[in-house]
Parts: structure tokens; C-alpha cells; sequence
């Protein structure tokens, strides 16, 4: 006998309350397990080939394993008393209603879910379904998915959460979705049974109910016989083969395998038909359009009472974007790996001269050479700012941090700027350059520094990469609306296999043969993605090593004319730009305050160092306001209290309401500068500092 309560809603207004199924986009969604999924399949193929009844039961159970509830059932449409209930007739996990409890259809949101064939959530369901209050603990989320049998609505899947912290997501709603049809299956099948009066119509309305969920199931289903020979696959398997059936019966399903995959995979196959056991394994197979995918396939055998072992069954399921993106994953870590051992060793190489200066000048005889100690050391400095620079500039570019300052340009004068830059790189090798520009003018709306940049690493690539005394050309031309600029040398080449991979990050393609040249290998990544930025193409070509190289970048054009450039005044510099100026250094790095000071005081800068925050602070209580300081460059990573918070305290206190503050630091990503701008900086510079544009700051 029901309890009265069982039968109705507790709250017939609050359904709105607990409904919350739009969530399930909004989670996280994590990842699926296809080879749970996959022998959870298979288990539910075998129980309804043995067994239909006990599907509802086996499917209830295999629930709560792969969506991690901790209970879930199985209902069916009934009636009691002349009304609609839904009964439970399969449950499983902890604290699971009653079998038996009963939810009335017209009084609940139920009946209509299943008209609409819709997947619905609910958090603390048990206040609207006394049949889900059960035991303590209660279901914090109910998941619910509807069936039909027979295209009416027949019953409902539930998937219970009884922890605050167990949140249903939409893989959850795939995996009960996709299982609810089991329940359809096993119902059509028992009906089947149950009506049918002859044993071989109760058999033949089994097997069609597990061919007609085969056919539906997002996987390739087959069976083998005893001898390990095709007897039974399903219309997936048709359909992604695009053979017939009768091609892959039998052996013919061998021929779909890869061939690097089939020995191992159909031996291994075989000996798991010898033992009797299940078998699973990955392998590639044919896709009608000829790809190749990755399956996880997974076979059990079967077992009957009539004869015993009679073959396997299983289920294949597509996991290439699995393996796709694991594969992805290694290679970026290995990229990685390289990239680290490249920086180390291209940061190495100038710290050695460095290390080498600093040893010299510390001999008693080290004075003398001083003056070649510091041309050396400028320059070995200079090429780790550009290491760093490099480092910067690509990961502005690619993670779309900077923005072109786009503008009518002729492209001559594009090319005439780029060839200034490599010329030295291109005298020094002794190389023939060759340049052929057209006459008329071609117009780009463009950034001349950017574009510039990337003719400018055309010509260096093909200076360096080309023997001394070889051959570079440029040329461009209109083709259409597109300006077409082509660089080609007479150089070492690139292999045909590696062409690809050219304007990937970090890829120095002659690295490995001995015939790179330093660096990072970021200057083609930032040349593509510098001409994607412009609305441009890039492509590499090369018949072979030996036979030279070829870029050829294209640009749509502009038809506009050009306006004259404005004719500019340049300023006669100052002998001391700075002299006047008072500026306080705050650095905790002595050497890097000191030797900045030192410089400033060069061009007429009235200088005072200290060494950390609360020091800088006290400074200029003592100056202000009648010797303040006109601005202060403070370093940022200093222990005690850090740039950020001396900047702070300055901006609040009005008596130094006119103080320029500039940031020095060794931090340069956009989100630095974002903070120091935050905390009332005026300039934001990177060690090692430019010192033009420091002079032009400080000047303005």
C-alpha cells in the first residue's frame, strides 16, 4: 500500500525552484571515458542478448559507475487508482527510493518532460518528489532523462547526488541520454516476449530490438563467431566503411585495419578467440573517405546455454581528437624542451665574453685593454637584449597584445628601409643583392615599421643561410589587388619535408644539419603572423638542399595616392639634455643604480641613489618641497617594500602632487605595465633601460 505522500508533489508551485538544467552548459565539462563507456556498452549488448529483463537492473547499476552518482533507477509509466504514475522498477546505489515508490504523472512536471522528450536537472528534487526523499542523505541533484517505447512515452532514467559537491555536467547528460535507450530496448524486447506465443517470434523480436539498437549506437558494433569470423556488425560500421556488408563478413573486416596496425592487432585478436577471454586494443581504421581513425575497441566473448563459448562481441569506439590531442600535447612538450635547451644555449654564448671581460679587468694589466673589454661587452649585451626583445615581440604579436599603426605606404619605400637594415648582414657576407621594384607606385594601408620587420628578417634569413659570395634577390610587382614581394636566394635550401614546418615557433630548420645561425627561431613565426595581421599570405618554397630559397609574400594593395610626407625640422640636441634635472634613482641593485646614475649625471642630471623603498620615501621627506626631485625611476622587485607600494604612498600625499614616477624593471608583459599604471606610474621602462627613450621622457 503507498503512502498517500508518495503520490503527490510536496510543493506543486515550486517546481520552478529546482529546475536548474541550464546549467549543465554552463559547467565545466569533463572529459569522457570511452573505455568505460565502451564496456559499459558492451556489457548491456551481452545483457540483452541473454537476458532483457535484467537490462533496467544492470543499466540502473552501470550508472551510477560511469556518472559517479551515488544512486539512479529506472521507472515505468503505470497506473494505480485510475491515474498515470511512474513506478520505480530499477534502482541502485545508496539510498536509492523503494522499488515499487511511485511519482503521479498529473501532478507532476513528469508526463510532460517525457512528451517533450526532454533531459531535465534538478537541485534538491526531493522537495517536490517525496519518492526521492528516502534515506538521509537526500539527493542534493537529480538528473533525469526520459524514454519512449514504441514513440510514447514510457519511463524515466534518474541519477542521484547526494554530496553539496557532486555537480552533474553535460557529459553526465550524454552518457544517461545515451543509455536511456537501453531501457527502451530492454521494454520493447520484454513486451515482445511477453505477447509473442512462440518461442522462435520471441527470439526474432529480441533480435531485431538489439539490431535496431545496434544500428543507433554511436560506435561500430560487431560479432564474431567461435573462429574469430565477422557474423554480425552494425549500420555505423556500414556506414563509416562505405563497404558492404558482405565485404566485411567473414575476414573480410581485416582488410579495413591499417597496416602497420593489422598483424599485431588481428594475432592478438585471435589468441584472445583461443582463450576465451576479452581483448581490447587501439587501432587505426578506413574511413569511406579514405582517413584514417583511431578506435578503442573492446570485445568480450559470449557465452550461451545452448552451446557455451560462441564467439565475441564488442563495440569500437572513434577516439582520434583523444589521440589527436595527446599527440599535440607531447609535441608541445617537446618543443618546449628544445626551445628551454635553445634560449640556454643562445643566452650562453654572450655570457661567456662577459664572464671572460670581467676576469680580464680585474688582472693589474686588465686596464689597458679596457677600452676593447667595453666595445666586447656593449655588444654581447646588446645581443641578449635582443634575445629578450625577440622573446617579447613574438609574444605580444601572437597573443594579439599590439596593435598596427596602419597608414597609406609605398611600398618602395618599405623595401628601401629593409634593405638599410640588412645591408651590413648582406655587405659583410659579400653577397650580390638584386632589386627590382616597379616604377608606378604600390600602395599599402599599412605599419612601415612592421612591415619593415619582416622584409627586414626576409633578407637577413637569406644572407645568413646563403654562402659567402651568393646571390639574394627582391622583387615585387602589383598582381591584381595584391602586391607581391618575393625574396629568393641561391643558399643551402630546405629539404621538401621540412617547408612545413618552416614558420613554426622556435624551428630552426638547419639547427640540426650544423648550418644554423643562433637565435631563437621566432623571426618567420613573427613574419606570418605579422602578414596575417596585415590581411596578407606568406609561403616558403625550395627545390631542395642546395638549391636556394624562396619567400613570397603577398599584400592587398591600396588604390588610394599616397600623401606627401610632411617635411620635419629636426632639433639641434642639447650638449647636457639634462642639465637642471633632478632625479632620484631607487633601485636595490647597487651596480644597476650607480652605473644609471652615472649616466644621467653625463648629460647634466642632478642624481641621488638609494637602495630600497622606505630609503626613497625618507628622500624625499627631506627634499620636498623646496629640492624635490622632477621625477623618479624606481625599480619594482625590491624587498621590505616594493615599487608598487612606494608609488602608492607618493600619490597620496598631496606635496608631491607633481612627481613623475617612472617604473624600472625587468617585468614587461602587458599586465606589469597594467599594474603599474594601476598604481599611478607615468612611464613604464624594461632593464635594460633605452636611454633615448629615457632622455625623451624625462625631456617631455
Amino acid at each position: 500500500m503507498q503512502r498517500q505522500s508518495d503520490l503527490h508533489p510536496v510543493h506543486p508551485n515550486s517546481i520552478e525552484d529546482i529546475l536548474i538544467t541550464a546549467e549543465l552548459e554552463r559547467r565545466p565539462r569533463r572529459a569522457p571515458d570511452h573505455a568505460a563507456e565502451n564496456r559499459a556498452m558492451a556489457a548491456l549488448a551481452r545483457q540483452m542478448a541473454d537476458d532483457p529483463y535484467g537490462v533496467p537492473q544492470k543499466l540502473a547499476e552501470l550508472l551510477v559507475e560511469l556518472c559517479r552518482a551515488d544512486s539512479a533507477g529506472i521507472s515505468l509509466l503505470d497506473h494505480e487508482d485510475g491515474r498515470e504514475v511512474f513506478r520505480w522498477t530499477a534502482t541502485a546505489g545508496a539510498s536509492a527510493p523503494e522499488l515499487g515508490a511511485t511519482i503521479a504523472r498529473d501532478a507532476s512536471p513528469c508526463g510532460a518532460v517525457v512528451d517533450r522528450n526532454q533531459l531535465m536537472l534538478f537541485r534538491d528534487a526531493g522537495r517536490f518528489y517525496s519518492a526521492l526523499r528516502g534515506d538521509e542523505p537526500r539527493a542534493c541533484e537529480s538528473l533525469l532523462a526520459p524514454w519512449a517505447a514504441n514513440g510514447k512515452a514510457t519511463g524515466t532514467v534518474w541519477v542521484n547526488g547526494h554530496s553539496p559537491e557532486r555537480h552533474f555536467d553535460a557529459e553526465d547528460a550524454r552518457l544517461v541520454r545515451s543509455l536511456a535507450s537501453f531501457a527502451a530496448a530492454a521494454y520493447q524486447a520484454i513486451v515482445s516476449q511477453e505477447e509473442s506465443a512462440a518461442g522462435r517470434r520471441e527470439l526474432r523480436a529480441s533480435e531485431d530490438t538489439f539490431r535496431t539498437l545496434a544500428d543507433t549506437a554511436p560506435g561500430l558494433i560487431w560479432r564474431n563467431d567461435e573462429q574469430g569470423r565477422n557474423v554480425f556488425i552494425n549500420r555505423y560500421f556500414i556506414d563509416f566503411t562505405g563497404r558492404t556488408a558482405d565485404d566485411i563478413l567473414g575476414t573480410g573486416w581485416r582488410a579495413l585495419i591499417h597496416p602497420d596496425d593489422a598483424d599485431e592487432y588481428v594475432s592478438g585478436y585471435l589468441d584472445a578467440v583461443r582463450g576465451r577471454r576479452a581483448y581490447r586494443r587501439q587501432v587505426r581504421l578506413r574511413r569511406r573517405d579514405g582517413q584514417w581513425r583511431w578506435f578503442d575497441s573492446n570485445g568480450h566473448p559470449l557465452f550461451t546455454p545452448e552451446q557455451g563459448y560462441a564467439g565475441h562481441v564488442g563495440m569500437a569506439l572513434d577516439i582520434t581528437d583523444a589521440v589527436q590531442a595527446e599527440e599535440a600535447l607531447k609535441e608541445a612538450g617537446q618543443r618546449k624542451d628544445e626551445f628551454l635547451a635553445m634560449l640556454a644555449h643562445e643566452l650562453r654564448n654572450p655570457l661567456a665574453p662577459i664572464s671572460n671581460a670581467v676576469h680580464l679587468l680585474r688582472r693589474p694589466d686588465g686596464r689597458r685593454k679596457a677600452d676593447r673589454l667595453i666595445e666586447m661587452v656593449g655588444r654581447q649585451v646588446s645581443q641578449i637584449v635582443k634575445l629578450v626583445d625577440d622573446l617579447m615581440e613574438i609574444s605580444r604579436i601572437t597573443s594579439g597584445k599590439i596593435a598596427l599603426e596602419k597608414q597609406p605606404v609605398a611600398l618602395a619605400d618599405v623595401v628601401a628601409a629593409a634593405v638599410e637594415t640588412s645591408r651590413p648582414l648582406i655587405d659583410q657576407a659579400r653577397h650580390t643583392l638584386l632589386l627590382s621594384v616597379p616604377v608606378e607606385p604600390l600602395r599599402l594601408d599599412a605599419d612601415s615599421v612592421r612591415l619593415t620587420q619582416v622584409l627586414a628578417n626576409l633578407l637577413n634569413n637569406a644572407a645568413r643561410y646563403t654562402d659567402a659570395g651568393g646571390r639574394i634577390e627582391l622583387r615585387a610587382h602589383g598582381e591584381g589587388n595584391e602586391a607581391v614581394i618575393s625574396v629568393r636566394d641561391n643558399g643551402i635550401g630546405i629539404p621538401s619535408d621540412q617547408l612545413p614546418q618552416v614558420f613554426d615557433m622556435f624551428t630552426q630548420v638547419h639547427r640540426t644539419t650544423g648550418r644554423g645561425h643562433g637565435g631563437l627561431g621566432i623571426g618567420l613565426a613573427m613574419v606570418r603572423n605579422l602578414v596575417r595581421m596585415h590581411g596578407g599570405s606568406v609561403e616558403a618554397y625550395s627545390v631542395g638542399p642546395g638549391q636556394g630559397s624562396e619567400f613570397v609574400v603577398r599584400l592587398p594593395l591600396l588604390p588610394q595616392a599616397l600623401p606627401e610626407p610632411a617635411e620635419g625640422r629636426p632639433s639641434d640636441p642639447s650638449p647636457l639634455p639634462l642639465a637642471g634635472r633632478r632625479i632620484l634613482v631607487v633601485d636595490d641593485n647597487r651596480d644597476a643604480a650607480e652605473s644609471l646614475a652615472m649616466l644621467l649625471e653625463l648629460d647634466g642630471a642632478e642624481v641621488s641613489v638609494v637602495n630600497d623603498g622606505r630609503a626613497a620615501l625618507a628622500a624625499l621627506e627631506q627634499s620636498c618641497p623646496a629640492q624635490c626631485p622632477d621625477a623618479v625611476l624606481l625599480d619594482l622587485g625590491m624587498p621590505g617594500m616594493d615599487g608598487v607600494e612606494v608609488a602608492r604612498r607618493i600619490r597620496q600625499d598631496p606635496r608631491l602632487a607633481g612627481l613623475r614616477i617612472a617604473a624600472l624593471t625587468g617585468w614587461g608583459q602587458e599586465s606589469d605595465r597594467a599594474r603599474t599604471r594601476e598604481a599611478g606610474f607615468d612611464f613604464h621602462l624594461t632593464k635594460p633601460a633605452d636611454l633615448g627613450l629615457l632622455e625623451s621622457w624625462l625631456l617631455a
